[in-house]
């Protein structure tokens, strides 16, 4: 024992040192104590207590929970702006121009741990009546910043308008070459006419790994087409939110009686409307 201690003394002289608040760290054992991370490397975990003693514990005997803090403090972090995006982390932005087409607009929300040396899931938003303003987009930043996500909402894509689907794949096609997203970690959602455009998305994009539909169910408008269900990948996750008094209800629930049976429907009190912030973080996680 006393052999394995000294190793540990001149093991972690060239680690990754910290300088962190004192937090309760909870073991897989579920015993706890108050302490600070001073360093990590190679999966051990060198811990200050608050009468100054150290402790030097395996990762892997930490809850996930603490597991996650330290990966979060211990990671690269590259640069929180974006060249020729004019969005900061934990605000959110103006009308952004796609890059290729200035006539298609977003706004986004970047998380406030948003850095540019990493990837990050990214959610696709659409509201029936466009994205006027980003206020659409405060009922997603709760789940954005539980998980780690960028947001971004379409200003033109809108009920009734021929361009929507346009307008939608500009703004992820410029999302994508512009931002430091995981192609393969997409989202789509919206509300009512903006959850059909949801669905036509991941129906279109293969990069959506899944939908919070809000207040419809699968039933798309495409340009010059009639309306007809979403033709989704097997591999495409849908969870619905919908009204339990709203006129999409009968739609929603024969469109998940045809998906598999570990998508999700889920009513709430209320008719044809958003669902709330709450509801909307357990979707998107």
């Amino acid at each position: 024992m006393r052999s394995f201690y000294l190793t540990l003394l001149l093991f972690f002289p060239c680690a990754h040192a910290l300088d962190t608040e004192v937090r309760v760290w909870t073991s897989t054992a579920g015993t706890t104590l108050e302490a600070k991370l001073i360093a990590t490397k190679q999966g051990y975990a060198r811990l200050e207590r608050t009468d100054g003693s150290l402790l030097t514990i395996q990762l892997d005997q930490l809850s996930f929970e603490d597991q996650d803090y330290v990966d979060v403090v211990t990671e690269v972090r590259g640069a929180t702006e974006i060249e020729g995006i004019a969005a900061q982390p934990g605000k959110l932005s103006e009308r952004i121009n796609c890059i290729t087409d200035p006539k298609w607009n977003y706004y986004l929300y970047l998380p406030k741990d948003f850095h540019d040396a990493r990837e990050w899931p990214v959610w696709f938003i659409m509201s029936p009546g466009g994205g006027g303003n980003s206020g659409t987009l405060n009922r997603y930043i709760k789940g954005a910043e539980q998980l780690g996500c960028i947001l971004a909402l379409s200003v033109e894509s809108k009920n009734g308008f021929d361009g929507a689907a346009e307008a939608t794949q500009a703004m992820v096609d410029d999302i994508y070459n512009r931002l430091p997203v995981a192609r393969n970690l997409g989202f789509a959602s919206g509300m009512s006419g903006g959850s059909r455009e949801a669905y036509y998305l991941a129906e279109q994009e293969e990069n959506i790994a899944g939908i919070l539909a809000c207040g419809s169910g699968s039933g798309v408008y495409p340009p010059a087409g009639k309306f007809r269900s979403a033709n989704l990948r097997s591999s495409t996750y849908v969870y619905s939110l919908i009204g339990a008094n709203g006129f999409n209800r009968t739609g929603a629930f024969k469109s998940h009686d045809s998906f598999p049976d570990h998508y999700r429907l889920r009513f709430f009190p209320g008719s044809h409307t958003w669902a709330g912030e709450k509801l909307i973080a357990e979707g998107m996680a």
